[in-house]
């Protein structure tokens, strides 16, 4: 009785290396697409809190009759607001660069001084800027 070795069809060790290689380069792709996505959504999204939070201080300062005192804090890449009654504190996302550094009072009537909030996108190095007008503290985006 002879024995007959049967030969299996297989992939050889290059075919295998050559479809993996592949499969990443495909899968890498979209991972890198989703990366930049998060960043860009993460950016927006802070930009909106930031402008919620601030009239959210203004109308707590006009409820409370208490000033609240906003600081910006470059060093940590946070936003402070705060008063005996108001606490509120926003970090700024790693793609933003917090470029104010003096602070703010928003008054207990709800009145601010005008200024300038800026930040600085470290990817795109697109200034953002939110204007605020005299007295009502009204926010526009530049």
């Amino acid at each position: 009785m002879a024995l007959f070795k049967r030969v299996k069809p297989a992939f050889t060790l290059l075919e295998t290396t050559l479809a993996l290689f592949v499969l990443t380069i495909v899968l890498a792709i979209p991972i890198a697409s989703f990366s930049q996505f998060n960043s860009e959504l993460t950016k927006t999204t802070f930009l909106k809190r930031c402008k919620v939070d601030w009239y959210s201080a203004l109308l707590q300062a006009r409820i409370s009759q208490k000033p609240i005192y906003v600081k910006f804090l470059s060093y940590e890449q946070r936003i402070e607001f705060s008063s005996s009654v108001y606490h509120e504190s926003l970090q700024v996302p790693s793609r933003l660069h917090l470029e104010t550094k003096e602070g703010v009072t928003i008054s207990r009537t709800g009145t601010v001084k005008p200024f300038t909030i800026a930040f600085t996108d470290v990817q795109t190095h697109k200034k953002i800027s939110y204007k605020i007008q005299f007295n009502w503290g009204e926010v526009i985006e530049k």
